[in-house]
């Protein structure tokens, strides 16, 4: 392996280490604070904060000690097996969407929480810039590195573009929280398909550190989009149902 590739894939492997335990701690303390405006009790904010910080931390170390192992690229080496990881990965988000969406605590606590919590958290992936890094030293195909680094880069720039819109009170900040949503589902699922496409043999889409984007930081960008998107339905029902006074009752 050439010099400037092991170099670029160590500034990867660094970067995610700082990254990913952060993205953990940020989302659980923002969830804690919503918990709080939610004024729930506080047995039950420490159940559904406790039920979401075990679920996040065995996820991320699990996938990170199979990663180390090199688990991942023994069991999908084959092109066949590479191209099951965006089934299984949209399967992931579906199942504990579907799951937490039934969460009366989650809901109560995206009903408290400002809309553009959930938006800033894209921002991060401005890091995206990493894969037109490890295109540019050779460690990644330009098929799946430029679409990827750029998607992911423009993404992040859009929605902290949101987060001042919602600082701003633009009547626009809604719509743009929309856009920014489904046009991040679309990047992640483009980068998941292209990256199963490319992600034969020896690739190093299947090694530490990069399998960790799409077993850990993929779906849980596509979690906090959907959570996104049902935030932003049941806030604007709500304003709705605020705005349209009741008929009045006959006496």
């Amino acid at each position: 392996m050439q010099p400037d590739t092991v170099q670029a894939l160590e500034s990867a492997a660094r970067l995610g280490a700082l990254i990913r335990p952060a993205l953990v701690a940020l989302l659980l303390s923002g969830l804690w604070l919503a918990l709080g405006r939610a004024q729930l009790a506080l047995r039950q904010r420490a159940l559904a904060f406790s039920a979401a910080g075990a679920f996040l931390i065995a996820w991320l170390a699990g996938v990170w000690m199979l990663a180390l192992h090199g688990a991942f690229a023994r069991i999908l080496g084959a092109r066949p097996a590479a191209g099951a990881i965006l089934v299984a990965e949209v399967a992931l988000v579906a199942i504990a969407l579907s799951l937490l969406v039934r969460s009366r605590s989650i809901a109560a606590a995206l009903d408290a929480a400002p809309a553009w919590w959930l938006v800033a958290f894209q921002g991060y992936r401005v890091t995206g810039l990493v894969f037109l890094r490890l295109w540019a030293a050779g460690v990644l195909p330009a098929s799946f590195a430029v679409p990827a680094g750029a998607g992911d880069t423009l993404i992040g720039i859009a929605s902290l573009g949101t987060v001042i819109a919602f600082w701003r009170n633009s009547p626009r900040a809604r719509t743009l929280a929309l856009g920014v949503n489904l046009l991040g589902i679309a990047d992640l699922l483009c980068a998941l398909a292209l990256g199963a496409a490319s992600g034969a043999g020896a690739s190093p889409l299947l090694g530490y550190p990069l399998v960790l984007v799409p077993t850990f930081g993929v779906p849980l960008a596509l979690m906090i989009h959907g959570f996104s998107l049902w935030q932003l339905q049941r806030q604007s029902r709500s304003l709705h149902s605020v705005a349209v006074p009741s008929p009045p009752q006959r006496a």
